[in-house]
Order: C-alpha cells, then sequence, then structure tokens
C-alpha cells in the first residue's frame, strides 16, 4: 500500500528516494525470497550431503542470505534498504505458520537504529569503547536468557514475563547511568544493546516474545532518548553568524570555528559590553565515550580595545548557576560541595592583564577564579568580523581555552575528565554611558544655586 501511493521522492538518512523507484520496489522482494531460496538450498545440500538436521542447515543459509540482503540493501538504500527488505521478509511469514519473523524484526531494528541515534545525537556507536561492548554482548544475552526461560517445562510463560521485564529494565538502568556518569553507560550503550538483541532475535528464530520485545525496546528509546540527551542546545552554538560580516563572503563560518581566518582589532578601538543574550561558552571533558558536553550563558563581561594592543583588557563574570549539562539531576550535583559549590561560590571570573597578538589571533594572558581558587590561564581569540543588527555594528569574537579542573580544589577522577575544554562566541556592544556621566562637563546654569545667591546678595549689601 505504502509503495503504490505517490511519486514525490522524499528523503530518509540522507538518501533520496521514489516510491515508484526500482530499488523501492526490489528490496521488499528481496526480503520475501530469502525464505524460500534458504529453504530450497537446504533441500538440494541436505540430500547431497545427507544432514539429519535440515532445519538447523536451513536456518544457517537464512542467515548467510540475510548478511547478503543487508549489504544490498545498505548499498542501495542505506537504512530504508534494510528497512524494505524487512518489511518483504516480515510479508512473507504470513503464510508459514511454523516460522517465526524474528529475522525480518531484527532488520526492523537494525534500520531504526539512525532514528534513535538522531534523538541520542549521535553519530556512530563506537564497539571499541568498553561500555558499548558490554551493551552489545548484553542485548543479546538478554534474550538468548529470555529464549532459556521460553524452554521451561515448569512455568514458561511466568518465567518469560519476568526475563521480559528484566530485559527492559535493564536497558532503562543503561540509559540512566549515563545520565549520572557517562562512562557507565548511555543512548549509545543503550544503541548497542538494542544492535545486541536484534543479532540475538536472528539466531532464535524460534523465540516466541520477539513481537512483544521489540516494540518494548524501540519504545523505551523513542521515550527516554529526548529526555536523556543533550538537548536545546541554542543556534548561537553552530557558530557566529556572518551575515554582513566584513572581510566575509561566505555564508557560513566553517565546522571548526575557530579555523575562520581572524582580523585585526585596531577598528574596534573604544569600550564594550558582552551582550549576555547571544553569547555562548561550551565545554566539554571526559575520556573517549565517555565526554559531559554542556554551556554558560547569561554571563556578562566588559572589553576595552586600546590603541595600544597590549593593553586592551578583557574581563567576563560567569554566573555557576547559567552552567549546565543539559540533565537535571547532573546540575543540581554539579552545584553541591564537591564541585563548584553555588552556594558559596556563585560565580566565576576570568580577567586578563595584557593583549599578545598572534598570526590570526589574539592571546589574552589573564587569570581566572572559581571556587575561590585564582590560576593563570591563557585564552586565545580571533575577532571575525562585525555583523550589523538593526543598523548597529556588532562585533564578534570566538575562542577557546582550557583548565585543569583539580587545579581549583575538585577531586581528580579520570573517567570524570580532568581537563575542561572551553569554546565560546562572543558579541560586543558599545558600552552604554550612565546618565551622571553624560552629565559631567555640562555648563552650570548661570546664577548658580541658592546658597551662592544669598551669598552674593550678602555681600552686596555690605
Amino acid at each position: 500500500m505504502l509503495l503504490a501511493v505517490g511519486s514525490a521522492n522524499f528523503s530518509m538518512y540522507d538518501f533520496e528516494f521514489s516510491l515508484h523507484s526500482t530499488t523501492t520496489w526490489i528490496l521488499p522482494i528481496i526480503g520475501t525470497l530469502i525464505f524460500v531460496i534458504s529453504e530450497l538450498l537446504s533441500g538440494i545440500f541436505s540430500q547431497f550431503i545427507g544432514f539429519e538436521t535440515r532445519v538447523s542447515f536451513q536456518q544457517l543459509i537464512q542467515l548467510f542470505l540475510l548478511s547478503i540482503a543487508l549489504f544490498v540493501g545498505f548499498f542501495l538504500a542505506s537504512y530504508f534498504g534494510l528497512f524494505l527488505i524487512a518489511l518483504g521478509y516480515i510479508a512473507s511469514s504470513f503464510y508459514r505458520e511454523d516460522q517465526a519473523p524474528n529475522s525480518g524484526f531484527s532488520l526492523l531494528i537494525l534500520s531504526l537504529t539512525p532514528f534513535l541515534s538522531t534523538l541520542a545525537g549521535l553519530d556512530i556507536i563506537d564497539i571499541s569503547i568498553g561500555k558499548n561492548l558490554f551493551g552489545l554482548m548484553s542485548g543479546f544475552a538478554g534474550i538468548w536468557y529470555l529464549y532459556v526461560l521460553s524452554q521451561s517445562k515448569v512455568n514458561p510463560i511466568a518465567f518469560s514475563m519476568i526475563g521480559y521485564i528484566l530485559h527492559l529494565v535493564f536497558s532503562v538502568v543503561i540509559i540512566i547511568l549515563g545520565t549520572q556518569k557517562a562512562d557507565l553507560g548511555g543512548l549509545d550503550t543503550y544503541l548497542a544493546y538494542l544492535v545486541g538483541s536484534a543479532l540475538a532475535l536472528t539466531v532464535f528464530h524460534d523465540f516466541k516474545l520477539t513481537q512483544l520485545v521489540y516494540p518494548s525496546l524501540i519504545g523505551i528509546g523513542m521515550y527516554f532518548g529526548p529526555k536523556a540527551t543533550v538537548t536545546n542546545t541554542p543556534s548561537t552554538n553552530k557558530g557566529p553568524a556572518t551575515e554582513n560580516v566584513k572581510g566575509k563572503g561566505k555564508s557560513q563560518v566553517p565546522k571548526d570555528s575557530f579555523s575562520a581566518k581572524g582580523l585585526s582589532i585596531d577598528e574596534l578601538v573604544g569600550e564594550y559590553e558582552i551582550i549576555s543574550t547571544t553569547s555562548i561558552i561550551n565545554f566539554s571533558l571526559g575520556p573517549k565515550g565517555g565526554i559531559t558536553t554542556g554551556t554558560i550563558q547569561g554571563f556578562t563581561g566588559a572589553v576595552k580595545i586600546d590603541e595600544k594592543t597590549g593593553a586592551s583588557l578583557f574581563s567576563v563574570t560567569l554566573p555557576v548557576k547559567k552552567l549546565t549539562t543539559n540533565n537535571e539531576l547532573r546540575d543540581e550535583s554539579l552545584m553541591e560541595k564537591a564541585y563548584f559549590n553555588g552556594g558559596k561560590y556563585p560565580s566565576m571570573k576570568f580577567k586578563s592583564k595584557k593583549l599578545i597578538s598572534k598570526n590570526d589571533y589574539y592571546e589574552l594572558d589573564g587569570e581566572f577564579t572559581m571556587i575561590g581558587e585564582t590560576n593563570p590561564l591563557k585564552v586565545q581569540v580571533k575577532y571575525i568580523g562585525s555583523v550589523v543588527k538593526d543598523g548597529v555594528k556588532i562585533p564578534q569574537f570566538i575562542g577557546k581555552a582550557s583548565i585543569n579542573r583539580t587545579t581549583f580544589g575538585m577531586k581528580a577522577d579520570s573517567k570524570e575528565g580532568n581537563i575542561v575544554d572551553f569554546d565560546f562566541k562572543i558579541e560586543l556592544q558599545k558600552k552604554k554611558v550612565k546618565d551622571d556621566k553624560k552629565s559631567e562637563g555640562k555648563p552650570k546654569k548661570k546664577g548658580g544655586s541658592a546658597d551662592n545667591r544669598r551669598e552674593r546678595s550678602r555681600r552686596n549689601s555690605d
């Protein structure tokens, strides 16, 4: 029905498709032929070689054909190809009552992993990382365990349901652990768990709970994915805007924003304030597979660009409560004494002492204060031009720096990460002149104050 409706092109997983294209039609057909071909080949080879266990041999051939179909489907249509092959395979199971469509559901799970990866903000699942390898093997073992329970001669239904619940609970625990400590689990580990479960469903073709396990695992990912993912990252995190930027003809800044060409700040002589609503600091720490990321917004600061470049000054105040890892529970723990001790030290501060010109960027030599400790810090900054907003020129700076959090009193932990990397984008506006300063230098009204007038009158009478 899906293939018969509509002719417009559509995209999925960065591939372009048409419902009337040859690929879209042929892949489901390949899926329907897998069982038929495996049955035919197993019959031929069993007679030729003399196998008594024809069913097992048929399953082996079926797995081999599935692997070939997976390769062809992915080559022609990425994960959407797996989805189409799975539909065909499951459809072919309708006429064979003795065979469960487990392999088809496995392909469906694999075809949906990119969708769940998108919810998780992941590009790849790295199986070389211990926690993900653990997730993969645990998923396989979980289905195997369920299969063993389903073969119980005492009460297979009760034992199977208990195992089914434990399997789902374990997948939720993996996700929740990752929100508290990235190297213990997370959505990438959950996806590895899902892949392991899919592989096991293919092996245990007569497992009876597949049609219950499949939607449950997918549902868990769809529900917990957005809740446990680093989300709500403002658009400013994508790099500074370059519309009407002086000296730039491109419409976008490179993905590695610090690779953008830096400009001279000589034209910016004057005093400025940081625009807190459009400026952002991103940070990250942790080992491979356990990286924690976050942002700091709502910070304030002042910038003075001096005619003598080296005398230019930058000062920034960062409210600790404006720091977020986009995980409410983790953010609350960061405010405790073991970390930022937000109640006693509500802000972090950076103040530069001098500005040094380097190639196409500048180096701020200054001091950073956090949790009551002050340490020297060098920050690299680039002026990338100005944008025009509402007729006002807004200078933009990007930069990066790194600190060792243990030098500020935090406890060292290699799993959490000790080195914190920062990158930022700030926008500036001319410093506002206060009313009292505006009145300075104005000529006094003729006649002066009432007291002065009385004094002059007394002198004249004398």
